[in-house]
């Protein structure tokens, strides 16, 4: 319902820069809404499974963006790994800034040999979780500094990913890759 009121809003603002910031807050709810989703649906109401929860994201994403991302491959490796609410939301929303950041600054020129592709790995490595979402476009620019940025995206993912005692690592070369690695807790385990 609030991502509803938010586009009827959206839809009556006639700045371009205004109406994007908008349309990236109505994103955010709408990833919140798709971890409450997720929950009133599991079997489980104080855990998420991050898998489906991805895919639900990824598919949300899809339609969001429409046409505007014809051409854009998705490659999913993620672990079956159930989250507390208190892990998926900031886990949820950085995964949202990262893939939306992709969408929308990973894009290769157009008529490029190869298509626009954008990885999104979840995995449980020990004692910890690690989150990489990578894209193959044309790199951060050499004026953005990642961890200094004051972008609102960029600055969502450092502090969500301080959050779960964590640090958002960026990488530009062949695109751009971010990976947030942070303590698993015990309600990540994998169910058998």
């Amino acid at each position: 319902m609030i991502s509803s009121l938010l586009n009827i809003q959206a839809k009556q603002i006639r700045d371009a820069d205004a109406r994007a910031t908008f349309l990236d807050a109505q994103g955010r709810v709408r990833s919140i809404a798709l971890l409450h989703d997720s929950l009133y649906q599991s079997d489980d109401l104080g855990r998420i499974d991050v898998k489906e929860y991805t895919e639900k994201l990824v598919a949300t994403l899809r339609r969001a963006y429409g046409k505007a991302i014809d051409g854009t491959h998705f490659v999913t490796h993620v672990d079956r790994v159930y989250l507390s609410v208190e892990v998926a939301v900031p886990c949820g929303l950085i995964l949202n800034e990262l893939v939306t950041n992709a969408l929308k600054h990973g894009a290769r020129e157009a008529g490029s040999a190869s298509c626009n592709e954008i990885r999104i790995e979840i995995h449980r490595d020990g004692r910890d979780l690690s989150l990489s979402v990578a894209d193959n476009g044309p790199g951060l620019p050499s004026t953005v500094d990642p961890d200094k940025d004051e972008s609102m995206g960029l600055t969502l993912v450092r502090d969500l990913s301080r959050q779960l005692r964590g640090r958002a690592i960026f990488e530009s070369a062949d695109g751009v890759r971010c990976t947030v690695r942070f303590p698993a807790s015990k309600s990540s385990e994998e169910r058998p």
